[in-house]
């Protein structure tokens, strides 16, 4: 018999895929996130097709297109998982001697996030960002879905699926700091205006657990 036989065809393509992931990665001297797998079509800020293999830079943005997914492996082993219709942004990754940050945007879409915990002693710090919340994040699994529809009305929904993370929403006129732990999800609604670059919100409903 022969011994391929007795892998199937999906587990040969993940083994490829992974193979495939981790040579990029090596040959790769500045990078935040090297693209694990997509479905569709996924560009740059450019409009430039991105490819499975290829590594994305500080500052590199993804869109994702309609019918279309995409799964990044970060620098620290994090994974992303951006849904259709979604813009993401990797904001910075840099790991300096005394602190290890790692900063993220989605702009518009639907994101899920296994956020690895830190591997060293040195103090890290990982956000996620969107136009209206910012989350700081440790090792934890959530999903986040931010969209806007045709009357300008704004929603936000972050769920967290195991661990916690923390929110400061623009939703919230108090500013105050919502920790959603594991089963819980936020949610939020409401107008936003972009005063010069400043946004303003004004919600339609408060933010709620």
């Amino acid at each position: 018999m022969n011994k391929l036989s007795l892998f199937s065809n999906k587990t040969l393509s993940r083994f490829y895929l992974l193979l495939m992931v981790t040579v990029s990665r090596i040959y790769a001297s500045d990078f935040c996130a090297t693209v694990a797998w997509l479905e569709g079509e996924i560009t740059d800020r450019s409009g430039n097709f991105i490819k499975t293999g290829d590594n994305l830079s500080p500052g590199s943005v993804v869109n994702v297109g309609t019918k279309s997914r995409a799964k990044l492996l970060l620098k620290d082993d994090s994974i992303i998982d951006l849904g259709p219709i979604s813009q993401f942004k990797l904001t910075s990754c840099a790991q300096p001697a005394q602190q290890e940050n790692i900063e993220l945007e989605l702009e518009f879409g639907i994101l899920r996030a296994n956020v690895q915990k830190a591997k060293s002693q040195k103090p890290r710090e990982f956000k996620l960002k969107t136009p209206t919340s910012v989350l700081g994040v440790r090792g934890t699994e959530f999903f986040v879905r931010w969209q806007k529809d045709e009357n300008q009305l704004s929603e936000e929904q972050i769920s967290v699926l195991e661990g916690s993370v923390e929110v400061r929403s623009l939703f919230d006129k108090a500013n105050s700091i919502f920790k959603i732990d594991g089963g819980t999800e936020f949610r939020a609604q409401g107008i936003i205006q972009n005063l010069g670059g400043a946004f303003r919100v004004e919600p339609a409903t408060p933010p709620r657990l």
